[in-house]
């Protein structure tokens, strides 16, 4: 295994040793395309974190993708069966990166379920999304977040159609135009109160929910609140990860609609795993159940991990050597682990 080792990019070890967590957990390896229909990204744009696509026209004049994101392409060639769909994969997105001007290739491994979600099946995603990031560096964080809450939330407070403003706010954690929009609407100071709650709300998730329960809440709100605090305890029985409520964890309301994920380590000023809960997909393309997943970007993994490398000695084998015994010894030292490179003088002997 060792030698195995020495021969991959560190990437390619963390995406083996994500694949082998995720086989531990019934998770079945699967491959997609590399390529899709283009059809299938212009009908689902708004699941796209970009709508910049990379095109080409195959030998029979149709347009196809370069696939930019891997959850459209397995909901869309996995079918619904009796057991939930549970996958695991390793495959490259071909997509410009927010804030960059470029394509980039982004390398992932991640996980994705179908089937019927319950408090258990959340623990399990996000028991496996901490024990990712625990593969990848001891220094970690795990913030989650809960569309269907903040809808709740943000209609129990009133802000109208002002709702794609509110969570702009809340991804920078603008307190400040959070407060300035509250007096302009004129909310009360209970709901006032509860919005600056949730723009300032990052900590332990149990200590987080109970600090929300104590809102006047729609009983929708409250349920989401007490599963998120059950999932919580079951998690607490098996792991004592960093696992932290945070609002400004958030996508579009048209993609996910429950839990949100992203995860953080210590180096990286962005997250090198983020997923959720994506039902609103999969009604799109056709599928019954509820689905959720995430993915861990391998692109970031040269950048926190510092891995000691063993260097390869360069050893000289002389003329005047005994040359049998010279290239024995030689591999009987790599036997041993050594990285040995042999030099051999040139010119005639």
């Amino acid at each position: 295994m060792n030698e195995i080792r020495n021969g991959m990019r560190l990437d390619e070890i963390y995406s083996a040793k994500l694949r082998a967590l995720y086989a531990g957990y019934g998770y079945r390896m699967y491959k997609v395309n590399r390529f899709e229909e283009y059809d299938l990204y212009v009908q689902n744009k708004n699941f796209l974190t970009d709508e910049r696509i990379l095109t080409f026209t195959d030998l029979n004049g149709r347009l196809k993708a370069l696939k930019p994101d891997i959850t459209l392409s397995v909901v869309r060639n996995t079918r619904d069966e009796k057991l939930p769909v549970r996958i695991c994969y390793a495959e490259s997105a071909y997509r410009v990166p927010k804030g960059e001007t470029e394509f980039h290739e982004i390398m992932q491994t991640g996980i994705e379920y179908i089937g019927t979600l319950n408090t258990l099946v959340m623990s399990e995603i996000v028991l496996l999304a901490g024990k990712s990031l625990q593969l990848i560096s001891d220094t970690y964080s795990l913030e989650i977040s809960h569309m269907g809450l903040i809808a709740e939330i943000l209609e129990c407070c009133g802000v109208g159609d002002q709702v794609k403003a509110v969570l702009e706010m809340l991804r920078r954690k603008d307190r400040h135009a959070v407060m300035n929009l509250a007096a302009e609407l004129g909310l009360e100071e209970k709901k006032a109160k509860l919005l600056d709650t949730l723009v300032v709300m990052s900590g332990p998730l149990g200590e987080s929910c109970r600090k929300l329960m104590a809102f006047d809440l729609s009983e929708k709100a409250k349920q989401i609140l007490l599963e998120m605090m059950e999932m919580d305890d079951i998690l607490g029985g098996v792991w004592t990860g960093c696992l932290n409520l945070d609002f400004s964890v958030l996508s579009d309301l048209g993609y996910y609609n429950g839990l949100v994920l992203s995860g953080f380590v210590e180096g990286i000023p962005v997250p090198v795993l983020s997923g959720g809960q994506y039902d609103p997909l999969l009604r799109r393309l056709g599928r019954t159940g509820q689905g959720i997943g995430f993915a861990v970007y391998l692109n970031q993994i040269d950048r926190c991990i510092r891995e000691e490398k063993k260097e390869t000695e360069q050893v000289q084998i002389s003329g005047k050597a005994d040359r049998k015994e010279a290239f024995a010894e030689l591999e009987r030292r790599r036997a041993h682990g050594e990285a040995l490179a042999m030099m051999v003088p040139g010119g005639a002997e």
